[in-house]
């Protein structure tokens, strides 16, 4: 009688794959050659068994051998010469790959996904910027393509089938073209290349041969994929007579290549501060605007560049001045691209002892948002709302003061809280410009805050020297609301506003500082809030009764749920226990979104309304639960 094998119990088997980690180091090792597609998969499955035996079993994860820089994929139905590239000789006149442009030239790359006319955009600048060269990489890889193919032996013969197919040209031969055109131009001050790069290894390339100095920004113009599909398609039916229209294999081709490479690429640009991103959804004529702008930033920080450091020999006893980074743009459409961070010296704690511990809520706004209309409209609409407007507070004490003279200093309250330069005259008049001092700014909300259900706080907290006045004297901020609202609609309030009252906090040349103020410092105070989770922004170029509405509903909606939770925590700051509240948010440079306001389901009655077309300042944040 033959005898049986041993059977393993199903058990025992799970025991052991589970105690060794075996399913964590198959998935490891199956998610490593999928990512990578090495030629030879053997040898790489023992190199990554030596690293696995290096850093032990403990560190096996399924995402181990894929932080590399990811090969670009070969086109689908195509096979590639089995010969790489590499071993090509160079084109003639690159002369291995030197480069002989100046070292202080600037370089700007624009991107665009396939159905957006990078190319019509990259012309546009050229308008304003005749001085620079337009190098378009598509067309000069085509071109170069089909004249190539019809040589013996041409290293091009196989790279038309790849453009075509809807795959990258090879990256070595690309390079290579990209510096032969370069190398036309020695003396030019500048270039803009359509097209380029597109994948990891072109965006090395570019750092390496080139030169990362030489790189100022990489322009990405974005855009909804239905729509480059949409124009594409209508693109196609064009040229279908003339036969050059793209099949919806080439067309899906591209655009994969597009999100799973050039996007992710576009991620390492962004983590180093070189990306730039534009709306793709608008007019031509806005997207060549906002274009225009983002290219004014980048070759003003190319022409300023780093802050200098003061020399050793400068005295000692001047005090440093700390810089403030400027935000430049066309006008009527400023961009601030990289709001800077900030840490005020004094943490909010809780509110401070003896003081009324009702909600504080601070309504922060560009001048021309409408902070104060809503602000009195919700003290009627709200029971029990409190306003505490510091901005008319001071400007009433200091413009007393200027016109008759008082006991207390509001000429030294009326000093700029940005700089240690004495103030000029009309820094006296502009709100954002004037601080405060301790006694006063207790001793009003004191006034403020007696039976309030909810204290609205305006005109303060505008920089980093007042968020630590505020947490040193009061504290215990509950929530931040940003009323953001385009630049044109400010200034066309307050224009109107200077015709009605004659301010001269309204007058046109005080109307720029003012906003260049709110761009360059409150911003960064909004970023400071939304790090700690308080940050919600509500769009303000809309109709008034409309935005009321939504704060009126924001706010019973944060008083009853305050009204739920625990009484014992009412002004302390809970940062643990932040799964209360979500926080939704669009990156900065999208200047467009659609929001869908959701509130829990015991508080149905609540409504919270929104609209498109968000200011050109920040980031978007909702709550929501």
């Amino acid at each position: 009688m033959a005898s049986r094998k041993p059977v393993i119990p199903p058990k025992e088997t799970n025991e052991y794959l589970a105690s060794h980690e075996i399913p964590q180091l198959f998935e490891c090792l199956i998610t490593g050659l999928m990512f990578h597609r090495p030629a030879d998969p053997v040898q790489y499955i023992q190199e990554c068994l030596e690293q696995i035996k290096r850093i032990g079993f403990r560190s096996v994860r399924w995402d181990l051998f894929v932080e590399d820089k990811r090969c670009v994929l070969p086109p689908l139905g195509l096979k590639r010469n089995t010969e790489p590239f590499s071993k090509y000789q160079p084109l003639v006149g690159t002369d291995c790959l030197r480069l002989r442009i100046r070292p202080q030239t600037s370089i700007i790359c624009v991107l665009s996904p396939p159905g957006i006319d990078g190319f019509g955009f990259s012309e546009r600048m050229m308008r304003r910027y005749p001085n620079f060269v337009h190098i378009c990489m598509g067309d000069l890889a085509k071109n170069c393509a089909k004249i190539e193919e019809r040589k013996p032996n041409s290293r091009w013969k196989d790279a038309i089938e790849y453009i075509n197919s809807g795959d990258f040209a090879p990256e070595d031969m690309v390079l290579e073209l990209l510096i032969w055109n370069l190398n036309q131009y020695p003396t030019s001050t500048g270039f803009i290349i359509d097209g380029y790069p597109r994948t990891f290894k072109q965006y090395d390339d570019l750092k390496i041969h080139i030169g990362g100095d030489r790189l100022s920004g990489v322009v990405l113009i974005d855009a909804p994929e239905e729509k480059c599909l949409r124009r594409i398609h209508i693109a196609n039916q064009r040229k279908r007579q003339c036969d050059e229209h793209l099949s919806f294999d080439v067309v899906q081709r591209k655009m994969c290549m597009y999100k799973k490479v050039t996007l992710a690429m576009c991620k390492v640009i962004d983590d180093e501060k070189k990306l730039y991103i534009v709306d793709g959804e608008p007019k031509c004529d806005l997207i060549e605007r906002e274009m225009l702008s983002v290219f004014e930033i980048i070759l003003s920080k190319k022409e300023t560049g780093p802050p200098v450091q003061a020399e050793s020999t400068c005295d000692a006893d001047v005090p440093t001045q700390k810089s403030v980074p400027r935000f430049v743009g066309c006008p009527g459409n400023s961009l601030a691209l990289h709001i800077p961070t900030i840490q005020p010296d004094y943490k909010d704690t809780g509110r401070r002892p003896g003081l009324p511990t009702c909600p504080v809520l601070v309504l922060l706004g560009g001048p021309g948002s409408g902070r104060t209309k809503q602000s009195l409209a919700l003290c009627k609409s709200v029971k029990g709302a409190k306003h505490y407007n510091l901005t008319d507070l001071l400007r009433t004490k200091v413009l007393s003061s200027l016109a008759n003279g008082g006991e207390k200093d509001w000429d030294v309250v009326a000093k700029r809280v940005h700089s240690s330069q004495p103030p000029l005259y009309y820094d006296r008049l502009i709100p954002e410009y004037w601080d405060v001092q301790l006694d006063i700014l207790r001793e009003e909300f004191v006034k403020s805050a007696k039976c309030a259900t909810i204290v609205i706080i305006e005109g303060y907290m505008n920089d980093e020297k007042q968020i630590s006045t505020f947490n040193q004297t009061i504290g215990g901020a509950d929530m931040i609301v940003l009323l953001d609202c385009k630049e044109e609609i400010m200034k066309s309030r307050l224009s109107r506003r200077c015709t009605r009252l004659k301010r001269i906090e309204d007058e046109a040349h005080i109307v720029y500082q003012r906003i260049n103020f709110f761009k360059q410092v409150t911003l960064s105070v909004a970023r400071y809030f939304d790090e700690l989770g308080k940050l919600v922004i509500v769009p303000a170029d809309r109709e008034a009764d409309l935005i009321s509405k939504d704060l009126k509903a924001l706010i019973e909606y944060f008083l009853a749920k305050r009204k739920s939770s625990s009484k014992n925590n009412c002004n302390r700051i809970d940062e643990n226990n932040s799964s209360d509240e979500v926080f939704v948010s669009s990156e900065f440079n999208d200047l467009k979104a659609t929001f869908s306001i959701h509130f829990i389901q015991e508080f149905e009655y609540l409504t919270f309304s929104t609209q498109n077309d968000l200011s050109r300042f920040c980031w978007v944040i909702f709550l929501f639960t």
